[in-house]
């Protein structure tokens, strides 16, 4: 998940949206999205923009984000260096055996 995350953040693509895609589904995936959403200061207006969408009642979106982690305020972080795979080209699988295990041979 972070190398995609990190692949599609480096492309300017929406990478948030993927990540949350792959780790939930449906109607849950809806109240995720709405609650990342900046655009809605409160979560009245979440439950709102839910039941515009067709998405269920007011009440199906409350019990939906109750099954939501809880937000937990993270630490900022600074990376002072790039990433491992940015400094160096791929090796090819041939290379990587070869360094794990010496020399190939034909048997």
């Amino acid at each position: 998940h972070y190398i995609v995350a990190a692949e599609l953040k480096q492309a300017g693509l929406k990478w948030k949206e993927v990540v949350l895609a792959r780790c939930l589904s449906g109607k849950l995936l809806v109240v995720a999205q709405l609650k990342a959403n900046k655009n809605y200061a409160t979560e009245e207006l979440r439950a709102q923009a839910f039941v515009h969408a067709g998405h269920g009642c007011r009440a199906t979106y409350f019990n939906l984000a109750k099954k939501l982690p809880a937000l937990v305020e993270l630490p900022q972080l600074t990376l002072r260096a790039t990433r491992p795979e940015a400094e160096k080209p791929l090796q090819s699988v041939i290379e990587l055996l070869e360094q794990r295990y010496g020399r190939l041979g034909n048997g």
